[in-house]
C-alpha cells in the first residue's frame, strides 16, 4: 500500500486485505466499468465528422468501437454504421439516404471507401475556381 498515491490510497485505506483493496481498484479503474462504457457510448453519439478527414473520423470511431469490444460490449454491424452516418454533416445527406436503403448489404469498409470518394469530390469542387460571367458596363 505504500506504493499507492495519496488519492488512490484514500480509496482503499479501510479495506482489510490487499486482495479486497486490489479488487476495489480493479472495479474502479477497469475498462469494463459502467461509467467508462457510458462515456464511450456518449462519445459515439456526439462525435461528428465536422472538419476531420474521413481517415481521422473513421479512426476515432473504430477506436471507440474497439474499446467497447474490450470492455465486453461489442457493437453490431448496424450500430457501428448508424453511429458513423449520424456523425456526418448535411453535405452527406444524399449519401446517408442511399446507404440507409441498403444498410443490410453494405460493409463498413464500403462506406469508408464511399466517404473517401465523396471527400475527394467535395475537395475538388471547393478548389474549382468560379468562372465569372462577362458583363458589359455601358456608360
Amino acid at each position: 500500500m505504500t506504493s499507492l498515491s495519496e488519492p488512490i490510497l484514500a480509496q482503499v485505506v479501510n479495506y482489510t486485505t490487499s486482495k479486497v483493496a486490489w479488487n476495489a481498484l480493479d472495479d474502479t479503474f477497469s475498462s469494463r466499468s459502467y461509467a467508462h462504457i457510458l462515456q464511450i457510448h456518449t462519445q459515439l453519439t456526439t462525435e461528428t465528422k465536422d472538419n476531420k478527414s474521413t481517415i481521422d473520423y473513421f479512426h476515432f470511431i473504430k477506436k471507440l468501437v474497439d474499446e467497447l469490444a474490450v470492455a465486453g460490449q461489442p457493437l453490431s454491424h448496424d450500430d457501428i454504421i448508424t453511429y458513423v452516418l449520424a456523425g456526418l454533416s448535411h453535405e452527406y445527406d444524399s449519401f446517408v439516404a442511399s446507404i440507409s436503403v441498403c444498410i443490410d448489404n453494405i460493409t463498413l469498409e464500403e462506406i469508408y471507401s464511399f466517404l473517401l470518394s465523396s471527400e475527394a469530390r467535395f475537395s475538388r469542387h471547393q478548389l474549382t475556381p468560379t468562372v465569372q460571367q462577362p458583363s458589359a458596363n455601358i456608360a
